[in-house]
């Protein structure tokens, strides 16, 4: 007997024909494409169904969520993926990529508006271990935390680095100079020494930040950003990030 899973995947891996065929002709998948194959699936399935041939199976939109992760994931992995940033951010969200990869997203060739979805290998952040980061790290230990108890250094989550983690309470710790988060083609500015989103520690924000510390926020985390003036507030820092762990705990 088949069941709904199988022949869900089954016609996944027979769309990543045509996906090819379709790459081969310089096109792409949008949402719509993909609306019309789910109608077609949907019958396909409700047929097999109405002949006994496939286990009942609970549906969204028609499809179940494993046919959608699937077909999705396909299209992602032959670079066919079109959608739009706020979908993007779900996407990460809701589909984990193989391990030592991470999600993209790039404009090229994609229509306008919308992005193009791939995988990249997943790198060592490109600065750690920096002297606001050390003497970040200062204060964490004099507030009794430890590394790899309380905290992590480095941490991995949607694709984006965390200097310094509290997965367990869902805080996130970001102390970096302003060079190096406001646009490499204008001179940026530091404003508060520290604060709980990037535009009010840096000027301009690069667009990443924002993207990032919006999508630690959609899942529930803290983020706390420093630039490099909070070492010239440390007693006050120290009492911010004391009170912000102090009430998650509480939370």
């Amino acid at each position: 007997m088949v069941s709904t899973e199988e022949l869900e995947r089954s016609f996944c891996y027979t769309m990543a024909g045509l996906v090819k065929s379709i790459e081969d002709g310089k096109k792409v998948i949008t949402e719509e494409g993909l609306g019309a194959l789910f109608s077609v699936l949907s019958l396909a399935i409700e047929s097999c169904r109405g002949m006994g041939k496939t286990k009942p199976r609970k549906k969204h939109n028609g499809l179940s969520r494993g046919f959608s992760k699937h077909l999705y994931e396909i299209l992602a992995f032959s670079k066919q993926l079109t959608i739009t940033e706020d979908e993007f951010i779900k996407f990460v969200e809701t589909h984990k990529p193989p391990e030592g990869h991470v999600w993209a997203r790039t404009p090229f060739g994609a229509p306008p508006g919308m992005l193009k979805v791939y995988l990249k290998k997943l790198t060592p952040p490109k600065y750690s271990n920096t002297d606001l980061e050390r003497k970040f790290e200062e204060i964490l230990n004099e507030l009794g935390f430890k590394e790899g108890v309380d905290y992590q250094k480095q941490y991995q989550l949607f694709g984006y680095w965390i200097d310094f983690a509290f997965p367990h309470l869902k805080i996130a710790f970001e102390p970096g100079a302003t060079y190096y988060h406001t646009p490499e083609w204008v001179e940026g500015e530091a404003l508060e020494s520290f604060g709980f989103s990037p535009e009010e520690v840096y000027y301009p924000v690069k667009p990443d930040d924002v993207r990032k510390d919006r999508l630690l926020k959609r899942n529930g985390w803290i983020v706390g950003w420093l630039n490099e003036n909070f070492v010239k507030n440390l007693s006050e820092v120290k009492k911010w990030v004391s009170e912000i762990i102090s009430r998650r705990k509480d939370f």
